[in-house]
């Protein structure tokens, strides 16, 4: 009666084999959801900073003299379309300040986030211009 004894080594190296690359494609699919993430807030930034910036210009473009604070908001939905900043759909709004002081307009555009219960800010934004170099370009011009 010969037996032979059955060797289950290579059982064991393909329970390890399988092991390994059941791990790296965890690793893997991790590294996919990071890289997934960090992109969609990169993105969202790029929004944010131009939203801000054409804020910031339609303010000083839009200015017409008047000297009182100002506050505006400005809403926007997932995809960064032009909405009401308290429409159920908002999911993004800017605030914008302007003020007159010393000849100068400041203008800040913050943009802000809107989670369920708070919001968070995403990017801000100052600018200045004069306005005495305005005053005296009109009255050559007239």
């Amino acid at each position: 009666m010969n037996k032979k004894r059955t060797s289950y080594a290579f059982l064991m190296e393909m329970l390890w084999v399988c092991g390994f690359f059941a791990l790296a494609a965890c690793i893997f699919v991790l590294a996919f959801v990071k890289a997934d993430s960090l992109s969609k807030n990169a993105e969202n930034l790029n929004h944010a900073v131009l939203a801000a910036e054409n804020s910031i210009e339609t303010v000083f473009a839009g200015y017409d003299g008047d000297d009182a604070p100002r506050e505006i908001l400005s809403g926007f939905d997932r995809n960064w379309n032009a909405c009401e900043y308290n429409a159920p759909e908002a999911a993004y709004y800017i605030k914008t300040n302007h003020q007159v002081n010393g000849g100068m307009l400041y203008v800040s555009a913050s943009v802000h986030e809107i989670k369920r219960s708070n919001t968070e800010p995403l990017y801000s934004l100052n600018g200045a211009r004069s306005l005495d170099a305005e005053r005296r370009l009109d009255e050559k011009q007239n």
